[in-house]
């Protein structure tokens, strides 16, 4: 599916979806909701989801739609003059807004489908084979006998890809399995382009303080100071020199991280190991628990289908239903980033099957209904 996106910025993020006939998809605002937050809510929409563009209500472009827009690698759409709050109200009548911020995000989607809508409508005419993704290419900039062409070719190429991977044996990936890769990739990529925006920023950090002691340095040679007041002076570029060697740790840190990050995208789209999410997330009913479990929590634990748990972590196994616990020690970690082998998703997965999908309820049913009989 593909999605024009309204935001409205802010403290209160505002976030509205249209499909490419305009209707409305998803609707939502959310306080401190940063860059990392939206491109995850509008990845997890649907499987299949793909932002076309990202519009906002304002002229100029604010930051946030731009950097938004170039994390999802989407068009940015700009009205030529900001939206009046008589517009906005105009454009959403009829929707179920429940507040300004999800007007604002929804007025600037509508907007930017209008933009686009007499074009659309004239692709529909046409009657041309998969109409959406013609759309897509024509938001790019391509005209519809190039979106045309461009696709005849992408087509070409992923049949010979999929001849190939029969030849050598390589295993079909569910539709469903490869969109969560691919959505998983994305996430990390975003996650990575943010380090290096983070890193670039350290560097100049780094440069600055390298100016620094130089600037002292040179004072220092050309004027005569007391000897306090050289002690004070060679204190502070101590201080300094040890400020810089802790940004160069942190920044080789950083550059580990990424480079793990982006051999662990690769292995996702291989198959060759599983994401799981850290509770109280979870990834394919896999959550990873960390830390210890309050009352409440076993509410949303018992929605899951395996728990993996640290060896300090106590699980009070009376409150848990129908969910396989087992050790963490087959988790690993990349950047905050957890994970677990194929093989060993494949062994859980076939422990939770024999113990809670055989027969009528599982084994652990059968032996609980056991012991009330003999009673």
């Amino acid at each position: 599916m593909y999605l024009i996106v309204g935001i409205d910025p802010g403290t209160t993020l505002g976030i509205a979806a249209l499909n490419f006939r305009g209707e409305l998809i998803a609707l939502h605002s959310s306080r401190d909701m940063g860059l990392n937050a939206a491109v995850k809510y509008l990845m997890h929409i649907r499987p299949d989801v793909i932002v076309s563009e990202v519009a906002g209500d304002v002229s100029p472009t604010p930051g946030f739609i731009s950097k938004l827009g170039a994390s999802l690698d989407a068009v940015v759409f700009s009205p030529k003059q900001s939206l009046s709050v008589r517009e906005k109200v105009d454009l959403t009548a009829g929707y179920g807004v429940e507040n300004a911020h999800q007007r604002d995000a929804l007025a600037s989607a509508i907007n930017a489908f209008n933009h686009v809508k007499n074009k659309f409508e004239h692709i529909d005419s046409l009657g041309v084979e998969k109409a959406d993704e013609v759309k897509h290419l024509v938001l790019r900039g391509y005209s519809i006998t190039q979106a045309e062409e461009k696709l005849e070719e992408k087509e070409a190429v992923e049949e010979k890809i999929e001849v190939e991977e029969k030849d050598t044996g390589v295993e079909e990936i569910k539709d469903g399995e490869a969109e969560r890769l691919k959505k998983q990739v994305k996430i990390l990529n975003l996650g990575k382009q943010n380090l290096e925006d983070e890193l670039k920023k350290r560097e100049e950090e780094i440069k600055d303080l390298n100016i620094r002691i130089l600037r002292m340095k040179r004072k220092y040679s050309l004027e005569l100071r007391k000897d306090p007041e050289i002690r004070k002076r060679d204190k502070s570029i101590n201080r300094l020199k040890n400020s810089v060697r802790s940004l160069n740790t942190e920044l080789n840190g950083k550059l580990k991280d990424i480079d793990g990050l982006t051999k662990l995208c690769g292995r996702l789209a291989r198959g060759e190991v599983a994401g799981i999410g850290i509770f109280p997330e979870a990834v394919n009913g896999i959550t990873w628990i960390r830390r210890g479990l309050r009352r409440r929590d076993y509410d949303l634990l018992n929605n899951f289908r395996i728990a993996l748990v640290d060896k300090k972590i106590r699980v009070d196994k009376r409150r848990v239903k129908d969910v396989l616990t087992a050790d963490s020690k087959v988790v690993k970690e990349i950047a905050g980033c957890g994970y677990i082998e194929a093989g060993d998703a494949e062994a859980l997965e076939k422990k939770f099957e024999k113990e809670y999908l055989v027969g009528v309820g599982g084994l652990k049913k059968i032996v609980n209904d056991y012991r009330k009989e003999r009673v």
